[in-house]
């Protein structure tokens, strides 16, 4: 039959996306081959794409929605952070659909709802239709709310959507996640809908082209060339009009680092006023180092401010025995990334300095 052939072709073109993604990785030169530790976590950044596309591309239903996780402890995609939860669900901007969100916000310093749009459901470079965060949300005194999605315009507790809305994204940031309360979300559309038909081979084979889609863009995370290793890039505030899953509360600054087991980078930067910001580590492939066992980020709540109003950080293998130690875990190549959430200003670029390790306690006050 002419749809199962259609079904076949389908997943034909994403056996050869994952060959395709497997060559992007071994022909990586952006400091020669990859270490063995780069290269091993190359291939998990494939097999979490593929786990979290699943997710995003085959099992979700934008006309049923339900949040789903974007990365956890374990498993991390898109430039994951170890203070944020991450959820996703597709949704539907079609005949005027209207949903609602209920929750609590538990101990979250930080909550923002963002509705994005685009012609292509499996493309994560979509554009922002619509966001909103704590501010411009109606908290009742046990911290629980309710929000509409879509529909008439309200002036609280409302996200709109564009008529091909593709997903809504959460970021939930807390200080201490171990600790505080979980925020609890729920999503449901308001109008009632039939139960859903059982897939037919041409419905599986377009959600699978979104997958592949997927796949080949969020390639993107993974940097082809580093044009400078140990410099903090200039930070930037991201807007609705750049393409992506950031948010417009968001400014980012990175730095790629490359560091010898008897070196250490030292940071030096402005603390800036923010609802929240931090440093932290990834992998080469945009994914936090592991955060259970090593000490990977330091967030605004944590960091060690010097008297001068500056922080000061040091990321190396091992503890050099002063404040802010940032955790290489074994990783000789890297990023540093910042990130400032709802920031006074936009900062100034920190500054790096490569260094011997056994200098480090000379070298910070």
């Amino acid at each position: 039959m002419e749809t199962s052939a259609d079904l076949s072709h389908a997943w034909q073109e994403l056996i050869d996306q994952l060959h395709a993604s497997e060559r992007s990785l071994l022909e990586w030169r952006g400091d020669g081959p990859f270490d063995p530790v780069d290269l091993a976590e190359g291939y998990r950044f494939v097999l979490h794409n593929l786990r979290y596309g699943i997710d995003f591309m085959i099992e979700s239903d934008a006309d049923r929605p339900h949040f789903t996780l974007m990365a956890d402890e374990i498993t991390k995609i898109f430039g994951d952070n170890r203070d944020a939860v991450y959820s996703y669900t597709s949704i539907s901007g079609k005949d005027g659909a209207r949903y609602r969100i209920t929750g609590n916000r538990g101990d979250a310093c930080y909550l923002s709802i963002q509705s994005h749009h685009g012609p292509d459901r499996g493309n994560p470079m979509q554009l922002i239709t619509d966001d909103i965060n704590f501010r411009r949300i109606d908290f009742a005194p046990d911290g629980s709310f309710e929000m509409q999605v879509g529909g008439e315009k309200q002036p609280r507790n409302w996200l709109g959507l564009s008529e091909d809305a593709t997903c809504l994204m959460v970021r939930i940031y807390y200080f201490d996640p171990l600790k505080d309360r979980p925020v609890s979300l729920k999503i449901e559309r308001v109008d009632p809908i039939a139960p859903p038909k059982p897939w037919s081979p041409a419905e599986l084979a377009l959600r699978l082209r979104h997958l592949n889609t997927f796949l080949g863009r969020s390639e993107i995370m993974r940097p082809r060339e580093v044009p400078v290793w140990n410099e903090f890039k200039e930070p930037f505030q991201f807007t609705r009009n750049m393409p992506g899953w950031g948010t417009p509360d968001n400014a980012y600054s990175q730095c790629f680092f490359r560091i010898a087991d008897d070196e250490a980078l030292l940071i030096e930067g402005e603390n800036v006023p923010a609802v929240y910001w931090n440093l932290q580590l990834w992998n080469i492939h945009s994914q936090t180092m592991d955060f259970r066992y090593h000490r990977i980020c330091i967030n605004s709540r944590q960091m060690k401010i010097g008297s001068d109003g500056r922080f000061r950080a040091v990321v190396a293998q091992r503890d050099p025995g002063v404040p802010n130690w940032l955790d290489a875990s074994g990783h000789r190549i890297g990023f540093v990334f910042n990130r400032w959430l709802c920031a006074d200003k936009l900062p100034a670029k920190p500054s790096t300095r490569l260094v011997k390790l056994d200098e480090v306690r000379h070298l910070v006050p």
